[in-house]
């Protein structure tokens, strides 16, 4: 599996983290069911790769009104974020 299969969504990798962007309307608690199969495409990559994935540090940020949906990586829920520190820019709802 590559994540170069991860279409239509923007995907930024680096030595460490993988950040996966979209642009999407939701109603409330809709998830997006092309986020949550990519994220799932994310999991089995990692785990091919015998990568570990740190839960404890996958957030969803939603720009705009939150959908209050929630996506999940192997069972466990990523916790959604109201700001997020990349490269020492603060991206925030």
């Amino acid at each position: 599996m590559d994540l170069t299969t991860v279409q239509r969504y923007c995907a930024a990798c680096d030595a460490v983290d993988v950040k996966l962007y979209t642009n999407c309307m939701l109603r409330i608690n809709d998830i997006n069911p092309q986020l949550q199969s990519h994220l799932d495409k994310i999991r089995r990559w990692a785990h091919e790769w015998q990568l570990p994935i740190s839960y404890m540090k996958c957030n969803v940020l939603e720009i705009g009104k939150p959908s209050g949906a929630e996506y999940q990586m192997s069972s466990k829920t990523i916790v959604p974020a109201e700001n997020v520190v990349d490269l020492g820019v603060t991206i925030d709802n």
